[in-house]
């Protein structure tokens, strides 16, 4: 298993009617996997034009750590919570960073590609 930093984009879609309700319980597995050994970053977005799709953006120390989130009792919950209430499986997609070095100190302006893994 890498040892490397691994980020991540999951993507839910919920039902128009249960929108509110797959809100809420994605705002709770984002406390509880913040305290996770090895999440280094944990936010959950809302699309601004379809607010039905809520998407995670994550980084985890390494791939060990993913795959202890994703085995947690949290995920397992919110899987069952919210089954009946989302459109399609959850999607994962994992990334390995590819930074490209500079002397610039602006967040700003820092860049960088990712390569799915």
């Amino acid at each position: 298993m890498s040892n490397k930093v691994v980020e991540c984009i999951v993507d839910v879609y919920a039902k128009p009617e249960s929108i509110d309700k797959v809100r809420s319980a994605l705002l709770k597995l984002v406390e509880c996997s913040l305290e996770e050994d090895g999440c280094l970053f944990y936010i959950l977005c809302e699309n601004i034009h379809d607010q039905s799709q809520f998407t995670f953006i994550e980084t985890w120390q390494n791939e060990e750590a993913l795959d202890n989130h994703l085995q947690s009792d949290h995920i397992q919950r919110i899987g069952y919570d919210i089954y009946n209430d989302i459109t399609r499986p959850v999607s994962l997609k994992r990334y390995q960073t590819l930074k490209i070095e500079s002397n610039k100190t602006n967040e700003y302006k820092n860049s960088s590609l990712c390569l799915i893994l």
